[in-house]
């Protein structure tokens, strides 16, 4: 029987940052928009006591709801404090732990399984770290507190459909970056934010002037067309002269279609839009293109009003709040230097077609020392990342 993989959507509820900030902005109380947190302590500290009438009052609630008073005497407040009284099972007729079967036994780290940093390493650390956390930076635009809508954007890394089961999707995907942004600023800011190796790949053949850096030039130097499809729009960026609309002719390609279809697209730019005009799904999937063909997803993952542990500068933002680790790609000949070079019809000269090589051991392999090719053929392009992905 052939597996059938079948794709539903389910309609969520639409969100958008300028509606949330008017909506929650006059209900939020004075010590939210203080930039210190002894100003919001003095200032919920005045509020309560407005509230009960008495200091002496607040003082006492204060002190009766204290966290400590959740703890009891000789209590264990850390995991690596449990985890060392554990009480022997066998001992008494009880099943053993299955998570403590699953740790291996290290002779050389006798208490590696009762201690709670040697359990987490063993896990596979996230691809983009979370424990983060903003801070005032010391600068104020007009000498007050930004009051906007923070959206954190999740940019993932392209991936060949041609080998990749959609089905499986996934866990195939990698989050390549952790962007957090202003509801304020342009649509044009996040494009500039998104940083991919596809943008600074090295056009045509370098083998010729491998150290003559006038003669590189960047892929979005010559190919600077983008666009952004959210909620049934393109968004493109226009702001080079030699940009062009990309979503033209998928626009036309949905017009023509044979089967009648009930969804149209419209086409807009994204110097005419900040983020806080948009009407955007948190959690769904929208589309990222450039170079032609490379296709991000990004996701709205939250949207949230800035208080006092945010930058409290515009300039500030967007920020990379996180990013994926980098696999270091050795070079194939010396299997010790960072590969940089990837090296095409190369014949039996290389292993392998592309290879990747450090500069060292492409100087060597395949230049003389007066820096002539020793073979006409082979072409040279700049590594940046993650281009087999395509």
């Amino acid at each position: 029987m052939t597996d059938v993989h079948e794709y539903v959507t389910i309609p969520c509820p639409t969100t958008n940052a300028k509606d949330l900030l008017q909506q929650f902005l006059t209900e939020l109380p004075d010590e939210f928009f203080c930039v210190t947190e002894k100003e919001a302590d003095s200032q919920l500290k005045s509020h309560m006591i407005s509230l009960l009438g008495s200091e002496e009052l607040f003082e006492e609630l204060q002190k009766d709801c204290d966290l400590d008073n959740l703890y009891v005497e000789d209590e264990f407040h850390t995991l690596d404090e449990l985890l060392h009284v554990l009480p022997d099972r066998a001992s008494r007729h009880l099943e053993p732990l299955k998570t403590l079967e699953a740790i291996p036994k290290d002779l050389s780290e006798k208490d590696i399984e009762k201690n709670s940093l040697g359990i987490r390493s063993r896990f596979r650390r996230p691809l983009v770290d979370m424990g983060y956390l903003n801070s005032p930076d010391g600068l104020f635009d007009c000498g007050l507190p930004i009051q906007d809508v923070v959206l954190t954007v999740f940019v993932y890394r392209p991936i060949a459909l041609s080998v990749v089961d959609c089905s499986n999707a996934p866990w195939t995907m990698v989050m390549e970056q952790r962007i957090e942004i202003l509801g304020s600023q342009m649509l044009s800011t996040l494009r500039d934010a998104i940083k991919c190796p596809q943008d600074m790949i090295y056009l045509g053949d370098c083998s010729e002037a491998i150290d003559n850096p006038d003669v590189h030039i960047p892929a979005r130097a010559m190919y600077p067309s983008s666009y952004f499809f959210i909620e049934g729009v393109f968004y493109d960026d226009l702001r080079d002269p030699r940009a062009t609309r990309l979503s033209t002719p998928v626009i036309e390609w949905q017009e023509n279609r044979k089967e009648r279809v009930t969804e149209t697209y419209s086409a807009s730019t994204m110097a005419d839009h900040v983020l806080g005009d948009l009407t955007v799904t948190l959690g769904k999937p929208y589309l990222f293109l450039h170079q032609g063909n490379c296709e991000h997803i990004i996701i709205f993952t939250t949207m949230r009003l800035t208080d006092r542990t945010c930058a409290q500068s515009v300039s500030a933002y967007p920020k990379c709040t996180g990013k994926a680790p980098q696999k270091r790609m050795s070079c194939e000949a010396c299997n010790s230097l960072r590969a940089q070079w990837l090296v095409h019809d190369a014949g039996d000269l290389l292993p392998k077609d592309p290879t990747m090589l450090c500069i060292t051991c492409l100087r060597y392999l395949l230049y003389t020392p007066d820096g002539e090719k020793i073979h006409p053929r082979f072409r040279v392009q700049k590594f940046f990342g993650y281009e087999f992905c395509r």
